[in-house]
């Protein structure tokens, strides 16, 4: 998400205002002159003291929304891969992070387990090693591929996972 306008706050009679890029006028009340208003792409609109601070606060919102939205140690994924002329979708859990232009086995300890780490350089961006079942084989799947999957609940005790 990017920024899509900002405005800083005049005072028109008194009453703080913005003009908006439409050229319409609206009113921002608690606002103080020269401080500005902001609004991404999505609609998020927030008021701050400096043109400095709104791209700050757009920053670290993009960071949280990328954080919030990576998967975690733990977390099931689900992908499909192909080989052979098969299509085949594969369902797991995330157990070692590989971070970027590292390689998988760099990642793992102990005896562990084989790894299908197709490519012997690292990857130019954080990628994770996923364990299907209770097979020792570990898949290093495309990050672009993954897509996390929620455990819900069930009423017996047991979870089962389910794409968000």
């Amino acid at each position: 998400m990017a920024l899509k306008w900002v405005a800083q706050v005049r005072l028109v009679n008194n009453v703080p205002t913005i003009t908006l890029p439409d050229g319409t006028s609206s009113v921002w009340g608690g606002a103080s002159e020269g401080s500005w208003v902001a609004m991404n792409d999505a609609g998020a609109m927030w008021l701050a003291a400096t043109a400095e601070l709104v791209t700050m606060i757009d920053s670290a919102r993009a960071a949280a929304r990328a954080f919030e939205n990576k998967p975690h140690l733990g977390q099931t994924v689900e992908w499909t891969s192909q080989a052979g002329g098969w299509t085949k979708t594969k369902r797991g859990t995330i157990v070692a992070i590989v971070p970027a232009g590292r390689k998988p086995s760099e990642c793992l300890y102990g005896d562990h387990y084989r790894v299908d780490a197709y490519g012997s350089l690292g990857r130019n961006h954080e990628s994770y090693l996923v364990q299907v079942g209770s097979s020792r084989r570990l898949y290093w799947p495309l990050v672009a591929k993954l897509q996390v999957a929620q455990e819900l609940r069930l009423p017996d005790g047991q979870t089962k996972a389910v794409l968000e």
